[in-house]
Parts: structure tokens; sequence; C-alpha cells
């Protein structure tokens, strides 16, 4: 599957993906409560959280049908996964971290945010439209993030008014009138899309209620919902954008978000004392890499520890194995240099591949996709250091001595990998070092996780 920068993070695409079976056929198991059911798979680690996922379902439908104030009408169903990786297999829908279609909700167990977004999906789903004018999905995620108010730690005004102050937020009407909401936010990958729309849904809920909003959002328009066009409400949403306050670490948290090279104070700035000593450079037994730089592909170089790789494609990934393997457990580590514009990957075998897009940091088992950091992988014109351990079934992707993003892999050893996408990258003091595998699948691994 080709994977591309302007992969939509926003995990929940509206899915056609047709599944080779039935997702029901094979989360058997079933738990029913007033208005839903909960299926899972059982013997799942998702089937050990089905009473509390129930219960936080009962908690966040209650919350969402009273800020609509609206009563649902008969009942949902809500499908359990591991993990994405799992939710893409059984449904046939790749690349996404849960998504919604009428009734039902399938969903990872432990995405405590998705599953209040999706849920707002299916509640809002019986809004019916009763106007003339058309709702992109501007409305439809936007709604969503704008019952939520943060999403990723940033309130929605904020998100807003950032994009206001760097001079980046489009003409409202543009915005409104956006025939395909997802492909215009692709092709805009560091701007904060379903932010800003939510922030001009909350702006209305809060100046004129709720009502209004609901009747906007099935297709009134706004002259006859509000009295007012789109330029007039327009300057009303900025007014309030313009009063909001922005922490000078908040703005930075949205700068490293939009691929600037932005760092947070530490109070420990050794790199090297930051990452798990599995991880640091002083052990004897790390392999530098690659060992064979006639292998490289044509335009990559390979001098004074350093490989330069230029794709040849700027829309296709360029992958070149510099360690035949099979290499299993252990941690893989360089510096890397990216070009404006270049996305770098780094595989471990042919079950653990991250990816560091303008989207975030994806980890991959396979050719799914187990784990992402939407705040951090944009690496566009930065240095920075990458350390990828995989022990067992668990892989870990550090920073710049932080720890991104983990989650399940496969087991299966095999060639260390490196690519890119975009522009040229430069990987300095590329090496592997093997480590047998412990008892539990994060021993030794430790903890210094940034925002996630």
């Amino acid at each position: 599957m080709r994977w591309l920068p302007t992969l939509t993070l926003l995990i929940e695409l509206s899915a056609n993906a047709t599944a080779q079976v039935s997702p029901a056929t094979v989360l058997r198991g079933e738990l029913t409560r007033p208005g839903f059911v909960l299926r899972y798979r059982p013997g799942s680690r998702a089937a050990a959280s089905v009473p509390y996922v129930a219960t936080c379902i009962e908690r966040e439908f209650a919350d969402i049908t009273g800020q609509l104030e609206m009563t649902y009408r008969g009942r949902f169903e809500v499908f359990l996964y591991d993990d994405p990786g799992e939710l893409g297999f059984v449904t046939g829908v790749d690349g996404v971290g849960g998504f919604a279609s009428g009734a039902e909700l399938h969903i990872p167990y432990d995405n405590e945010q998705t599953r209040y977004h999706e849920l707002v999906h299916v509640i809002a789903d019986q809004l019916a439209s009763n106007g003339p004018e058309h709702r992109s999905l501007f409305f439809v995620e936007g709604l969503a993030n704008a019952l939520m108010v943060y999403t990723h730690h940033l309130h929605a005004h904020t998100a807003a008014a950032f994009e206001r102050r760097r001079g980046r937020l489009p003409a409202l009407r543009a915005l409104v009138e956006l025939k395909d909401f997802y492909a215009w936010h692709a092709q805009h990958p560091d701007f904060f899309g379903y932010d800003v729309a939510a922030s001009y849904l909350l702006y209305l809920r809060q100046q004129f209620g709720v009502e209004k909003l609901k009747r906007y959002y099935q297709g009134v328009p706004a002259e006859k919902v509000y009295g007012q066009s789109l330029e007039q409400l327009e300057r009303g949403w900025h007014e309030v954008l313009d009063e909001v306050e922005i922490l000078p670490e908040t703005r930075d948290l949205m700068r490293r978000r939009s691929g600037e090279q932005v760092r947070f104070s530490s109070l420990e700035r050794d790199l090297e004392l930051r990452l798990p000593e599995l991880a640091r450079r002083g052990q004897s037994d790390w392999q530098l890499l690659p060992a064979d730089a006639k292998n490289l592909p044509e335009g990559w170089s390979f001098s004074d520890q350093v490989v330069e790789a230029r794709p040849v494609d700027g829309d296709q990934w360029q992958v070149c194995s510099v360690a035949a393997g099979p290499l299993g457990n252990g941690v893989l580590r360089a510096t890397l240099d990216l070009d404006a514009g270049s996305c770098a990957q780094l595989s471990l075998g042919p079950e653990v591949t991250v990816q560091l897009v303008a989207n975030g940091c994806f980890l991959f088992d396979g050719v799914r996709y187990s784990a992402v950091n939407p705040n951090e992988g944009n690496l566009s014109g930065r240095v920075a250091d990458c350390a990828v351990i995989r022990i067992g079934a668990h892989t870990q992707v550090w920073l710049d001595g932080y720890l991104v993003v983990e989650g399940p892999t496969g087991v299966a050893a095999g060639a260390v990998q490196i690519g890119v996408l975009g522009a040229a990258c430069r990987f300095q003091d590329l090496a592997f070092r093997p480590i047998a595998k412990k008892a539990g699948p994060t021993d030794d691994l430790g903890s210094s996780r940034e925002d996630s």
C-alpha cells in the first residue's frame, strides 16, 4: 500500500471499502446496554475493557445528546478492536484509527478521543438535511471537534486563532463551500483544518445557541437562520479569535506540529541520558550501517557514515535495504537531516515500519498502522535523532530523546530499510544494536513521552 505525507490523519475517513467478512462474524462477543450493542472478539485485549468502554459510551452519549438537545432514535452498534491494524484487517478499511458509518461505530478500545469524535458522527447522522444548501464534511468534522472543544490538547479557538495570526486562515465562504473537505485537508497537511471548522461551529453555538446551529448544519442558509451573511458571521467569529490568548508553550506546540524546529525545555538536556540505556550509543555491540554502499539506488550516496537519499519521484517512496539481516529484536538509530518537504522512513524487518511525515509519526505493523502521534513526525527542514526500539511484539519510536509513539508490531525478523519521499534526507551514523528479548515486551524501555 502507498502511504503519502498527505495521508489524512483524521482517523475517521468516510470509508467505502468492503470487508471480506462481516465484522459481526469476527467480533462475536456481545454486551447489550440501553440504546446500543457493544461487539468484541472473545479472548482479545479489547474484550477486557468492555465494561469500561460501555460505561464511557453511556456517559459520552448523554453528553453529546445533551449538548445537541436531541433525542437519538433507535440503537447503534459499537465494534471494538485491539488496535487500528485489527480494525483494518476485519473491516477492510485501512489507514484509519476508527470510523463511523450510519449507526455503526468501529473503534480501537483504547482511543478516548476517537471514540467520542466518532460517536458524535453516529448521533449527528440523524440530523437529516432539511435545507437547500450543501453541507460538506467541513461541517461534519467540525461539529464532532466542536463538541469536544479540545483535540490533541488544543482548544478549537486557539488553533483557529493561531492560523489567523500567521495569515493562513482562508475566507470563511471558501471553507464552507468546499466540495471535498478531505481532499482539501490532505493538500494542506500543516493546517489545523478540523480545529478551524470546530472553532467556527463552536462560535455559532456559543453566540446563537444550538437550535439555530442545528438548522444551519442541516442546510438552511445562514441569512435565514442568523439574519446575517457569511461575511458578517465571519467578522464576529474573527473578533472572538482576536481576543484569544495563546500561551507561548501552546504556540510552540502548534508550531512544532506544523513542522517548525521548536524544542521544549527539559530538566535534562543530555540526549543520551533521556534515552533508555539499551538505545544509547556507548555500547560496543552497535553495528554501523550500511556495509555495502554499492547497493544504494541511483542518486543516493554514502560517505563518512552519511547516506544521502534523494527521491527520483517526489510523490513515491524510494526505499533501500541497508542491512540484509535477518535482524529481529534491537534498536535502529540514526540522525536524520531532512530538506524542506522531505519525509523519512525506517524499517526494522517486514513488520516494523516508521514513517515521519507531515501529518505525524506513524508506526506500521506491516502495511497497517498500529499507532500514530499527530504532534510529532513532521521533520521537514529539521535535524533529529531517531531511535526505533523493537522487543518482541512491541515497538517504540523516540525522537530527540522523547518517546513519541509506541504500539504492537509483528515479530518477523528481516532487513533494515531506509526510505525517503518528497525531497532529500541524510541518514547519519545509521546503526543497529541487537538485544535479547526480555520476559515482557517493554522491559528496559523507559518512559519520557512527549505530548501525544
